[in-house]
């Protein structure tokens, strides 16, 4: 049998197997027939994608949003299984229409922006790939950027000891056990702004790690650990999460652009106990909220109980991943009691994360416009993201789904492109790092995540490296860069 034969029966069986699952759940009368038959073709869509690579590249930034897609048709049987009943965004509210209408449109909205993402993001050919390029010593001098990079790293560690005598009487145990209230306390006296020079920092050992061909060693994985500690302290569980993800991805990448070889098995071993980190972390975080407002006298043990009892809720109901029920509630009223918004919630991230004094009152924030319309008694504080789909639907109507999805899966395509023709590390640094914490999330999230100082951290460091070298340059009295009028390399 012919191997293209048998990739179409390979991905053609499962559809057929669904179709019939359907059909007879439709005859045994079960009301969320369609929900799942959209569910279950989420599942096999992203299925098929991966299957019909010709090379799965583990980190690009369409797989990464493809593995975290998966959790809307799990969140959906979740809420088939409850049937809603701990749902907190169904629950307070009314509904002009039948939720399971509601559902029913939800995820095949769901399905239909898949789709076409995933048809945006293949209508762009894909550059072939090759080794990295990097800088020479006279436009990066290594002496200069190690001394860069202790400086920031330096800053980075200065900032977390004076947040912990400032915070916590210098008992770093104290400080630590205490994250759940870090953003309290940090809007009273502390500040994270030093951490994000030691991540610009400990990116640049990377770069000098790959740059000189040696395998990752004890400096680095002691520059990496510390990073994990300062985010960690924040009490930002995916941001952890993703920063230690970011390393991997960038060797992962060193890798396959020098050999050819992916090896995606050996990563996803990797990758395969940070879920179960993420979860101890957010454990840990409800006991720290727990014991710090001393709503509880119950052991460690009894609060793991219940937390494992309850674990559907804190992960579902609560909004952690992506919030169907909210998406139910926009297709059901947003046009009513609101209306389409147009595009103006694409440059939220931007908008966002401008300093407070010359930030505009409204950014049009998609997670905050529906926590203040429907939720402002139920999501108290913390925004409500409305997910990808969701905000193409608010800005643009159902058809918004379609293109907006659409033209998203060409611009993801656009630039990694662009990056791979680059053979730049530092291009491959911004790409890891956006894909982690935006594009890989946007299943979940809105474009109100797209954070300008992720760029900043990707490019910052390298580019103070370059301008020191330059000036060191120019002040040693380079005669053979004056003498030739040689343009310096940008790196």
């Amino acid at each position: 049998m012919k191997t293209s034969t048998r990739l179409i029966i390979e991905l053609t069986m499962p559809f057929i197997v669904m179709a019939c699952y359907c059909l007879s759940c439709w005859m045994d009368g079960d009301k969320f027939y369609l929900v799942r038959c959209f569910s279950w073709s989420m599942i096999l869509v992203i299925y098929a994608h991966f299957r019909l690579q010709r090379q799965v590249i583990l980190f690009s930034p369409v797989n990464m949003f493809c593995l975290v897609y998966l959790t809307v048709p799990l969140t959906n049987f979740y809420y088939i299984a409850t049937d809603f009943e701990s749902a907190l965004f169904m629950e307070r509210i009314s509904m002009y229409h039948d939720y399971v209408y509601l559902f029913e449109m939800a995820s095949f909205y769901y399905l239909a922006g898949l789709l076409s993402l995933l048809a945006g993001y293949a209508i762009i050919a894909q550059p072939p790939v090759k080794p990295l390029q990097f800088s020479s010593e006279r436009t990066i001098n290594s002496y200069v950027l190690l001394i860069v990079a202790a400086g920031l790293l330096g800053l980075g560690i200065l900032n977390f000891v004076y947040n912990v005598f400032s915070l916590a009487g210098g008992n770093i145990i104290s400080y630590m056990s205490n994250v759940a209230l870090r953003k309290e306390e940090f809007q009273e006296g502390g500040t994270a702004l030093g951490y994000q020079f030691y991540y610009m920092g400990s990116y640049l050992i990377t770069y000098h790690y790959v740059r000189l061909g040696r395998k990752a060693g004890l400096l680095l994985y002691g520059v990496i650990l510390g990073g994990v500690l300062l985010m960690a302290s924040s009490g930002r569980i995916y941001a952890t999460l993703a920063y230690l993800m970011s390393f991997v991805a960038i060797f992962y990448y060193v890798r396959y652009l020098k050999t050819g070889n992916t090896n995606t098995r050996k990563y996803v071993l990797y990758l395969f106990p940070l879920p179960l980190i993420g979860l101890a972390f957010y454990f840990l975080r409800i006991v720290s909220g727990m014991i710090a407002g001393g709503t509880t006298d119950d052991s460690v043990v009894e609060i793991m109980g219940n937390f494992s009892d309850l674990l559907g809720f804190y992960a579902i109901d609560k909004g952690n991943t992506p919030n169907v029920a909210v998406f139910m509630k926009i297709i059901d009223a947003w046009s009513v009691d609101h209306g389409y918004i147009f595009g103006k919630s694409l440059y939220s991230g931007v908008l966002n994360n401008l300093p407070s004094a010359i930030r505009p009152d409204d950014v049009n924030a998609t997670s905050f416009m529906v926590r203040d319309l429907w939720y402002s008694n139920v999501a108290k504080g913390g925004a409500l993201p409305t997910t990808a789909v969701g905000e193409m639907y608010m800005n643009f109507g159902p058809l918004g789904v379609f293109l907006g999805m659409f033209a998203v899966g060409m611009l993801i395509k656009l630039w990694f492109s662009f990056v791979i023709r680059s053979r730049n590390f530092w291009h491959y640094v911004a790409l890891v790092i956006v894909s982690l914490t935006f594009i890989a999330l946007y299943p979940k999230v809105d474009f109100t995540n797209l954070n300008p100082l992720d760029v900043i951290i990707a490019y910052m460091p390298i580019l103070l490296v370059w301008g020191l070298t330059q000036f060191l340059n120019t002040a040693a009295g380079d005669r053979s860069l004056r003498g030739k009028n040689i343009k310096p390399e940008i790196p």
